[in-house]
């Protein structure tokens, strides 16, 4: 499951909703875009990555190969991360 998956979109524009009305704003002032909100915590992470809990095949598969060519503990943590970043921009 990808950040910016429409079931998350969804799930954080009905977390805000719940929150306007749990602020006592009834009224409903602008459409939410859960796209730009995802898009503002990608911004805001920084030299951070989201990665998914338990690694992807794709990542694995990097690790072995990257450990495969005597990478160090570093390269590998690297390549695992690149992995999930290039299946995530597909």
């Amino acid at each position: 499951m990808k950040l910016n998956d429409t079931e998350i979109v969804v799930a954080i524009e009905n977390a805000v909703c719940d929150q306007l009305e749990a602020s006592g704003i009834t009224a409903d002032p602008f459409r939410l875009d859960g796209e730009k909100i995802v898009q503002v915590i990608l911004d805001q992470l920084g030299d951070y990555v989201l990665v998914p809990r338990e690694p992807t095949e794709e990542m694995i598969q990097a690790g072995r190969d990257e450990r495969r060519d005597l990478g160090t503990v570093a390269s590998t943590y690297k390549a695992m991360i690149e992995a999930v970043q290039e299946s995530t921009d597909d």
